[in-house]
């Protein structure tokens, strides 16, 4: 009877495995930030679309009083016009301004049933559900200058995690494409047993050696695969940039169009008392 056992281990690779456990830390890190990212990305649709529609609904209201407006005064000057203290082109004149007011309600309730549809779609209800919203009491101030919220983007955008750990996984890449150079080190053990009929007819022969693997000639492979990963590295880097220049002009954005919001309803206060 023959019976034969062999193990083999690693012993080294000279940081290739290592490298490889890193890239895939590193990516499992990346998903879990662009998963907080779009938790955010939906709370920001649905609150885009919330004020959104408490504006189109303020809108249908305004239209709506200037309709019943301008239809009282026309009726007021049809009166007058009867009564020959008015002259017909002043009636005209009303008359078209209540047909363009009547339009403008129109448009507005269009504008008010499609942003309604918008906050449906953004928290993904049905878009025949009728959607109530409430008006806010304060408006939020602006507290800092544009660079501070700069500085704020930068600690708080998950973007920037993401390109961060998109940089170190092409660089870990292309450490790994260079340790594809360095050889690898096994232990390999081997058991051999022989048992014959005969009375004391047995052998057993157990080995241990270490064994070096070491390809040193691969066609250019592993020279093509480090120019990959060096691409790799300056492409990341390169969407870090244009990912930075984005955020600060998203930034820049909003906080020009939240100053010039402030300063609209600033001078609107007297004219609306």
């Amino acid at each position: 009877m023959l019976t034969e056992a062999r193990i083999q281990w690693l012993i080294t690779d000279f940081g290739r495995r290592l490298g490889v456990h890193r890239q895939a830390g590193l990516a499992e890190e990346i998903s879990r930030l662009k998963s907080a990212r779009a938790r955010q990305t939906v709370a920001h649709e649905v609150t885009l679309a919330y004020y959104e529609l408490l504006r189109a609904e303020s809108l249908f209201d305004i239209a709506d009083e200037s309709v019943a407006r301008l239809e009282s005064e026309l009726k007021t000057i049809r009166t007058l016009k009867q009564g020959r203290l008015l002259e017909k082109e002043k009636v005209l004149r009303a008359e078209v301004a209540l047909s363009k007011a009547l339009k403008l309600r129109d448009s507005a309730e269009a504008a008010q049933r499609i942003a309604s549809g918008s906050l449906n779609l953004a928290m993904g209800t049905p878009q025949h559900q009728p959607t109530p919203v409430q008006g806010v009491a304060t408006v939020p101030a602006v507290e800092r200058d544009a660079t501070g919220y700069l500085a704020e983007a930068v600690r708080s955008r998950r973007e920037f995690a993401v390109a961060r750990r998109t940089v170190a996984i092409a660089d870990s890449s292309r450490q790994v494409a260079k340790l594809g150079f360095a050889p690898k080190v096994f232990a390999n053990g081997f058991y051999f047993n022989f048992q014959a009929n005969e009375p004391g007819g047995y052998v057993d022969v157990p080995l241990g050696f270490i064994n070096l693997e070491w390809g040193v000639y691969a066609g250019g492979k592993r020279v093509a695969e480090i120019r990959r990963a060096s691409s790799e590295v300056r492409s990341a880097m390169l969407q870090t940039e244009v990912l930075a220049n984005t955020i600060a002009f998203q930034v820049n954005e909003c906080y020009q169009q939240v100053v010039a919001a402030e300063r609209s309803i600033s001078r609107s206060a007297k004219p609306i008392e």
